[in-house]
């Protein structure tokens, strides 16, 4: 089984903070034709807080898109 290698933050809590996410795709892209030298990467950052913080989300209707 194989992984994306990444970093974890957790509070004092047990929650999770914030995760870093790297993974370099150089194999992929070979095998896919990309010229020699290529070092294509994907990074993800994410911050998580205001946790307690109270909410309102309403489900869109079914004639609306999800994202506006």
């Amino acid at each position: 089984m194989s992984g994306v290698p990444g970093t974890v933050w957790v509070d004092d809590v047990g929650r999770l903070r914030k995760l870093e996410l790297s993974c370099d795709l150089g194999g992929i892209a070979a095998k896919l034709g990309a010229p020699a030298g290529s070092q294509p990467k994907i990074g993800l950052t994410i911050e998580l807080y205001d946790f307690g913080i109270p909410v309102d989300v309403r489900a869109p209707s079914a004639a609306e898109p999800a994202v506006t």
